[in-house]
This record gives structure tokens, C-alpha cells and sequence, in this order.
């Protein structure tokens, strides 16, 4: 009850506190989609987490066998069973539904009466179902259900790997629970068993997380699952980390010399091999640990191979502020990169990635993207300056992307716009006046 209690009252703290955020988010998420067609191959899946999985296995294994406890297996086999396949049975429910969903909207619409609530209803589920079967590849529920099924199987690494490891996770978990109530929770000389189980439910979150994308995913604007595999792991990866840190300590104190010597030189050989991309990879970045080239600012590569807009940039940042206009392309680009060195806003960074996170709005991102371009290309100076007074921009920069990306007509600006910096590279117009119109 006390835990009751202080759940709902952080729960009314934090949703007032972020009152005023919520009032105004829009979100990409769309709810729960069942992974049908997208797995993940146990190869992948062990080349992702073989440092942690290896010892966080034999020191489940290794609980049950120093307790001598194997019947606890059976109440692990029985827990794996029930969330696993209860996760594959609900998912394939799901998919089955969502396939069937694009025929019963159309039995609706069919109706030549229906009209009102009903057509609303039946379009939806139209469109809803007609995503699902271009996702999936198929429109055919059974057929979707069955090639799903026979490909589960036919590659069953992931999954296999996580039911084996929730049984012996969860029959450790059964020791302890039996054995703290027999002992009416007295501390005794062998109970680091509090720490032990702790460990053993950091090991049976993380399975769990990453259980789950097996069977289903966030919906996001990717349509795919790569969100859910991307956040769900990164939270695995923190959980077994740890696990997986002290079970090495443990099984080094705990095991019998031949089974330790063993035990240290297979995780040391995977520990080696784990280095494989950090070395690789700091070699690459580094070049070669070139000890002249390295520092921590990581503006400095615009510095030394582009110092024109560089300077530009610098001249921004001491600028009065106002908002920029600059060129708008794709995201992990060089797009956005005045408004992102000098702090001042742009009209649009990168489309997206502002509709990502600001759910949607492809409307007015389309339409600041598309008056942005008009704003350079136009020869009207009339158009441009309703452009200007539309977003009130006090800032105009030219530079090599501006025209690579759209041939930009400087004659409007150098005629009724005044040049506030220029160098070799870059051209940043100054508007002298802004209306008060405000932004649309």
C-alpha cells in the first residue's frame, strides 16, 4: 500500500510538472504492431550480446547446480513457456486481426446505406489494414500466420536463446524464494542470496526487453521495428552489463580450479574478440592515432577544411538574434549547420527529423520547406519579401549549398537587402526591418 501510494503520487507530480510539454506534444508513436515478417537471427542476436549472454548463462546454470536444485527447472520451464509462446499467440492474434482488417472495412463500405460514423469507421479500417499488408507483404492473414510461423522456426536462435534462458533465470529466482520464506527472512553467513537474486531479475528484465520485439514493436513513421529494437536493446545492454560484470566475479571465486581455468580462458577469448570493433573502429576515427589531429571539439573539422563558412558561423553567434534562412535538405547531413553552430533558429532543420519527434505535421513542414526555396529562387522580390515577413527572418545566408541546392538568385537580396557579412564563401543578408505578423 505504501509503494501504492507513492507511485500515484509521483505519477500526478510528473504529469503536472510536464503539464505544459504535454499540452503541446505530438507524438510519432501509433501503438502496438505485431512483428510478423521482422525477427532477429540468433547469429545476430549472439554477436550482439555474446560477452554478456556467456556469462550470465553459466552463472544461472550455476546457481541451480551449486543449490543442487534441478526440479526448479520445471517451474522455469513452465513461467518460459507461458510468457513466450503467451507473447506468440497474442502477437499472431494481433496479426491475423490487422490482416482481416482491410476486408471487413471494405464488407462495411460495401453497404450502399452506411454513411456518418460508420463510413469513417469502414475507411479506416481500409487504410489501416491496406499499411499492415504492404508491410507485411501480404494481404493473406493465413498466409501471413503460417510463413511466419514456419520461419520462426526455421530460425529459432533468438527466441530458443531466451526461453532457456528465462527457465534457468526464473528457476534460480524459485530457490531463493523458497528458501527466504522457510528462513522467515533471517540473514545468514551464506546470504549474498539477496545480491545473487537481484542479479538473476536484472538478468530476466533484460530478456524480457528483448523478448518482446520478437513478437511486437512500437509504430513509428519507419513502419518497421528498428525504433524498438534500438531502445529496448540499449536498456538490455545496461541491465546484463551489470549482471554480467558480477557473475564474472563470482564464478572466478566459485567454481573449482579445471572449471575456472576453463570458465576464464573461454570469456577471456570472447572478451578479445568483443574488442575487434573498438579497436577497429578508434583506429578509423583516430586516423590511425594521429596524436596531432586529435581533440575533443568537434567543430574543429569545420575549422580546418571549411574555415569560410566557419567564420561565418562565429560572426552568427555575436549577431543580434533573429531567425535564419538557409538551405533544407536530409538528416546526418550538412544541412541545418548554421542554425546548429550559431544557435540562432532557422525556419526548418531537417524535415525528417522535426516531423520524427514533433509526430507528423508533414503539412507545414512541407509548406516552410517549399516557401524556403521559393525564397532563393525567385526572381520577385514581392513573393520573397512576403516569404521573409511570413516567417520573420532576419538572416539570409548563401553559401556553396544554397546554390548546389537551389541556384540561388542573389539579384533581389543585393538590391533591397544590405550585406551584413561576406567573405570568399558565404554571404549572410541582413533584413532591417521584421513585421510583426509573426510566425505561421
Amino acid at each position: 500500500l505504501d509503494f501504492i501510494g507513492l507511485v500515484i503520487v509521483y505519477v500526478i507530480l510528473a504529469v503536472v510538472f510536464y503539464l505544459p510539454f504535454y499540452l503541446g506534444f505530438g507524438s510519432q508513436a501509433g501503438g502496438l504492431l505485431p512483428s510478423m515478417s521482422f525477427y532477429t537471427r540468433g547469429v545476430l542476436f549472439w554477436i550482439m550480446f555474446a560477452p554478456l549472454l556467456i556469462p550470465v548463462f553459466i552463472f544461472a546454470v550455476w546457481q541451480i547446480v551449486a543449490w543442487k536444485k534441478p526440479g526448479k527447472l520445471t517451474g522455469g520451464i513452465k513461467f518460459a513457456a507461458y510468457t513466450t509462446f503467451g507473447l506468440w499467440i497474442f502477437s499472431f492474434l494481433f496479426g491475423w486481426l490487422a490482416s482481416e482488417l482491410s476486408g471487413w472495412g471494405s464488407s462495411i463500405l460495401a453497404n450502399s446505406q452506411v454513411s456518418g460514423m460508420f463510413y469513417v469507421i469502414g475507411s479506416k479500417m481500409v487504410e489501416i489494414g491496406g499499411l499492415f499488408a504492404n508491410l507485411q507483404g501480404t494481404s493473406d492473414s493465413g498466409v501471413l500466420v503460417l510463413n511466419s510461423l514456419l520461419r520462426r522456426f526455421a530460425a529459432p536462435g533468438t527466441w530458443l536463446t531466451l526461453f532457456i534462458l528465462i527457465v534457468l533465470v526464473w528457476a534460480g529466482l524459485g530457490i531463493y524464494r523458497k528458501q527466504i520464506s522457510e528462513k522467515e527472512n533471517q540473514i545468514t553467513p551464506q546470504q549474498s542470496n539477496s545480491i545473487h537474486a537481484f542479479v538473476l531479475l536484472l538478468i530476466l528484465v533484460g530478456a524480457g526487453l528483448t523478448l518482446m520485439p520478437e513478437f511486437v514493436y512500437l509504430r513509428d513513421q519507419f513502419g518497421t521495428r528498428m525504433n524498438t529494437i534500438f531502445k529496448f536493446y540499449f536498456e538490455t545492454w545496461i541491465l546484463w552489463s551489470l549482471a554480467a560484470a558480477y557473475a564474472v566475479v563470482v564464478l572466478s571465486r566459485s567454481l573449482p580450479r579445471i572449471a575456472y581455468r576453463v570458465f576464464a580462458v573461454s570469456i577471456s577469448m570472447v572478451l578479445v574478440l568483443s574488442m575487434a570493433y573498438p579497436f577497429w573502429g578508434l583506429w578509423s576515427k583516430t586516423n590511425h592515432f594521429n596524436m596531432e589531429e586529435m581533440t575533443l571539439d568537434g567543430n574543429a573539422y569545420i575549422q580546418k577544411y571549411n574555415p569560410s563558412e566557419w567564420a561565418a558561423m562565429e560572426w552568427l553567434k555575436n549577431a543580434p538574434e533573429g531567425v535564419i534562412a538557409e538551405a533544407i535538405g536530409g538528416s546526418y547531413t550538412s544541412y541545418a549547420r548554421f542554425a546548429t553552430q550559431s544557435g540562432l533558429p532557422n525556419v526548418l532543420g531537417w524535415p525528417g527529423h522535426e516531423g520524427q519527434w514533433r509526430g507528423g505535421w508533414y503539412d507545414i513542414l512541407s509548406a516552410r520547406e517549399n516557401d524556403i526555396e521559393s525564397l532563393y529562387k525567385t526572381t520577385d522580390w514581392t513573393e520573397a519579401e512576403a516569404i521573409i515577413q511570413r516567417y520573420q527572418i532576419h538572416y539570409i545566408v548563401v553559401s556553396s549549398l544554397e546554390n548546389s541546392t537551389y541556384h540561388a538568385n542573389t539579384v533581389k537580396f543585393d538590391k533591397f537587402l544590405k550585406i551584413a557579412f561576406q567573405n570568399s564563401a558565404v554571404t549572410i543578408y541582413e533584413v532591417p526591418e521584421i513585421s510583426e505578423a509573426g510566425i505561421q
